[in-house]
């Protein structure tokens, strides 16, 4: 019994593992994911302020960035107040 739980902890355990160091989802029933590569980023240590903008960034996924409607919107007179 307890090694059966040992086995499944190392299975996700294994799994984060690879998923932090590479960005890649390994899954058996695949979670209903829209991509499976580059979901995660690195944060680099180059200096302070760098390191806190990988936080503050948001990534929605390669699926957005490959879509059409993502182009620079107009902002038009009537816009402002």
């Amino acid at each position: 019994m307890f090694s059966k739980v040992l086995g499944t902890a190392w299975e996700v355990t294994g799994a984060m593992n690879y998923f932090l160091a590479t960005g890649n989802v390994v899954t058996k029933s695949g979670l209903g994911l829209m991509q499976f590569s580059g979901t995660t980023v690195l944060a680099e240590k180059l200096n302070y302020w760098r390191y806190l903008s990988h936080f503050r960034c948001v990534h929605r996924g390669a699926f957005f960035a490959e879509m059409r409607t993502t182009t620079v919107r107009k902002l038009l007179p009537e816009a402002w107040a």
